[in-house]
């Protein structure tokens, strides 16, 4: 298009974002960079069916949306596609018999309880992560309610790639657009598609403080202005981006200055890669008495009676998806039911602790049900008793990794 500077760059959150990772893993020759968001590696083992369990909220209505809107318009399809095609537009209209092609998902769901490879390989974003060769800004939260926490599974694939910035956090799926990182999002576009010295526009600096508040009916911390925006040479400011650690952790997302709850992190960790190359391998034990311990306890048993009526089926009211992106969600998060589940506690930590990277859960199980499935969540107990969520998983039994 004769608008066209003559780079092309990906933008975008979510489905927007993990498009960006199948498209830059097949190397079109005119893409110049993408800054995937809030995305998933795999879409049956992050999404669809963590643990092998179908994910029937979100994940069920949204692949259902997108089929719909891949029929061909004008009879069906996008609201966008119907309106050119009234306006006579027959490029778009010969374009729709593409839209042909669509499989339908929830068949092959169907037709594929298991994680077939022939299947789903192709389909997982992270399969194509390793290709990538141009430049990437990737943002993440470890608690996206929507794609998962999987997707740091994938991230190692692009540390083959030296021109990669990942920021990670704790937080929701829209939290990708955290003030803490949309300026080093438009350093990065300027640098890498522009070909220009960063400035973050005037009017995204001045109403940031409406948009966040109009996103998460809460406060966050301002947008503030490229520390490159001083500079006369874009080759000066690249060079200095380029010093940048490859990896941000922000850490403690809406417990800033802001108040409870805001969008915003008060501090950061930087690494050179991911994983963690600091972090070391730490095992717990599970124990007597709900004792999470250190050594390794003689062998003992403990049991639960299973039973999803002991708690609330969703911890949201209502729908819950757009309660789920607000500063303070109300969630209705309650203990385990006596004789319904299990847990277990470490004793007091006497040092900081930070847990960078992923975790599992090890189990020697029997059950007198044919199949169970099992939730393992990981929390912090604060002094006061009362708990910070920090990431679960999802396993069914027959999805279980034999010995």
């Amino acid at each position: 298009q004769s608008w066209v500077k003559g780079k092309v760059g990906m933008i975008g959150i979510s489905f927007s974002g993990i498009t960006q990772l199948f498209t830059a893993g097949t190397r079109p020759p005119h893409l110049a960079a993408i800054t995937p968001m809030s995305v998933t590696d795999d879409i049956y083992t992050g999404t669809g069916y963590p643990g092998g369990i179908n994910n029937i909220g979100f994940a069920r209505s949204w692949i259902q949306e997108r089929m719909s809107d891949a029929k061909p318009a004008p009879a069906g399809g996008q609201p966008y596609a119907k309106a050119l095609i009234a306006q006579g537009d027959k490029q778009c209209k010969a374009n729709q018999a593409l839209r042909l092609q669509t499989q339908n998902a929830l068949k092959l769901e169907q037709q594929n309880p298991f994680r077939t490879p022939a299947i789903f390989d192709q389909r997982a974003p992270s399969a194509w992560m390793g290709k990538i060769n141009v430049p990437t800004f990737l943002v993440g939260s470890f608690q996206d309610e929507q794609t998962g926490g999987h997707f740091t599974e994938a991230l190692s694939k692009l540390n083959s790639n030296p021109n990669v910035w990942i920021t990670l956090q704790n937080g929701v799926h829209v939290d990708s657009l955290t003030p803490d990182a949309i300026t080093r999002w438009v350093d990065f576009l300027k640098i890498y598609v522009a070909g220009e010295v960063p400035q973050v526009p005037p009017m995204l600096l001045s109403l940031s403080s409406v948009l966040y508040q109009k996103v998460a009916d809460v406060a966050a911390n301002p947008v503030v202005q490229s520390r490159f925006a001083t500079m006369t040479s874009v080759d000066a400011a690249k060079a200095a981006f380029q010093q940048d650690p490859r990896v941000r952790v922000l850490m403690d997302n809406g417990g800033g200055p802001q108040g409870p709850g805001s969008i915003g992190s008060p501090w950061e960790l930087d690494y050179s890669s991911w994983p963690v190359k600091e972090a070391a391998p730490t095992s717990y034990y599970l124990g007597d008495g709900g004792a999470l311990t250190a050594d390794q306890p003689a062998a003992g048993t403990a049991s639960y009676v299973a039973d999803p009526k002991a708690r609330p089926e969703q911890t949201l009211p209502g729908s819950g998806q757009e309660d789920a992106w607000k500063g303070q969600p109300p969630y209705n998060w309650t203990p385990i039911a006596a004789g319904k589940g299990l847990g277990w506690t470490s004793a007091v930590l006497d040092k900081d602790v930070v847990i960078a990277g992923p975790s599992s859960f090890d189990v020697y199980l029997k059950s007198t049900a044919a199949d169970t499935d099992l939730q393992v969540t990981l929390s912090e107990v604060r002094p006061d008793g009362r708990e910070t969520y920090i990431q679960n998983g999802w396993l069914r039994a027959s999805h279980r990794k034999l010995a």
